[in-house]
């Protein structure tokens, strides 16, 4: 999916968005203070109520700056490789 696309699948992103935030065991408060945006903020992007796309664009970039971090594993070689631009 093109980021450019990512506006129009708002609830997708929302839905994923929250799967990652419970698993990465945030707080939305937490959350939202890691990822430089306020709570109210992450409230209307988790419940895809983000009407602006630059708005949207502009907040969901800090976002991946925080979830870029998270790990994957990748098996090259028959060993595990940290890949750390993997969204969770």
């Amino acid at each position: 999916m093109r980021f450019d696309e990512l506006f129009e699948q708002r609830s997708l992103v929302a839905s994923k968005l929250k799967e990652c935030i419970r698993d990465k065991g945030y707080t939305k408060v937490s959350f939202a203070r890691k990822a430089d945006i306020s709570r109210p903020t992450l409230d209307r992007l988790l419940n895809g109520a983000i009407e602006n796309k630059s708005t949207f664009d502009r907040h969901l970039q800090k976002i991946l700056k925080v979830t870029i971090k998270c790990t994957c594993v990748e098996y090259v070689g028959g060993r595990a490789a940290s890949l750390p631009f993997c969204i969770c």
